[in-house]
């Protein structure tokens, strides 16, 4: 049972949400590490370099573009 804080915001489901993002940036970094997609795009973040490389790592875009906006981008 989750207890509720006056707020309205359980401090399960806040910490379910953190999780869910570390599980899925683990999952990201597995599947397309940030380093090889460096190296593949070369400078090139374009939609058709997303893809392509999305198509090598056998993964979708979306996948390739969150490792570029928060991994190699945001460094």
């Amino acid at each position: 049972m989750m207890t509720s804080r006056s707020d309205g915001l359980s401090v399960m489901t806040h910490s379910g949400r953190y999780l869910e993002k570390v599980e899925r940036a683990f999952a990201a970094e597995f599947l397309a590490p940030a380093a090889g997609i460096s190296e593949m795009a070369a400078g090139d973040y374009s939609e058709a370099a997303v893809k392509r490389i999305a198509k090598r790592f056998q993964v979708n875009p979306v996948v390739i573009q969150h490792q570029i906006d928060n991994q190699i981008l945001a460094a």
